[in-house]
């Protein structure tokens, strides 16, 4: 039972990190759209600071990726000059034979080097992404308790409503949970 309740926890910051790709990719396209929407926009009114910091860290990731990337392009152009596709003199020797293997090596392993470099970044991209949704719907949804302050963008409201409705649900489910737990030990799960 204690694991199911880990497990509810884990359910609820996924919802959370899920809401935060979906938003951040959502105004990432306004603002790629618009320039002045990150400065002009109401939608942001109350979630600026965390959209700007987000999107710059994001916008740095990205530039990374591409070097990573043109990286990847130039190492596959150094192996088509170093493995031309008619093969010349000395290459069909056995010494010719064990040079390129070396080489084939080389590039294997820079290959890997890069795509494992691309799948690093690709993941902080993703993890930026969701830190930013944690920190945003906790921030949303304390402005509605407190405020009862809503988004005027209704993409922005869809993709909150979904999340706190889902949130709320998969809540209810682990306090269930916690009261089965209770009745089962006489003790508190806390």
């Amino acid at each position: 039972m204690r694991a199911e309740l880990m497990m509810m926890d884990q359910k609820i910051t996924k919802r959370k990190q899920r809401f935060g790709v979906d938003l951040y990719d959502t105004l990432a396209l306004h603002a790629r759209q618009d320039p002045d929407f990150i400065i002009e926009s109401p939608s942001l009114e109350q979630i600026r600071g965390h959209f700007v910091t987000a999107f710059k860290d994001h916008k740095a990731l990205r530039q990374k990726l591409a070097l990573q990337q043109q990286g990847l392009v130039e190492l596959g152009e150094r192996r088509e000059i170093a493995f031309p596709a008619v093969p010349g003199e000395g290459e069909t020797t056995l010494g010719g034979k064990a040079k390129n293997a070396g080489k084939a090596a080389n590039f294997l392993r820079e290959e890997t080097m890069y795509k494992s470099k691309i799948a690093a970044v690709e993941a902080d991209m993703k993890h930026n992404k969701k830190k930013f949704g944690v920190e945003v719907y906790l921030l949303l949804v304390h402005l509605e308790d407190s405020q009862k302050w809503l988004s005027p963008d209704r993409d922005v409201r869809f993709l909150y409503d979904a999340a706190r409705r889902d949130v709320t649900r998969l809540l209810m489910e682990k306090q269930q949970k916690e009261t089965d737990l209770r009745a089962l030990s006489g003790k508190s799960v806390i």
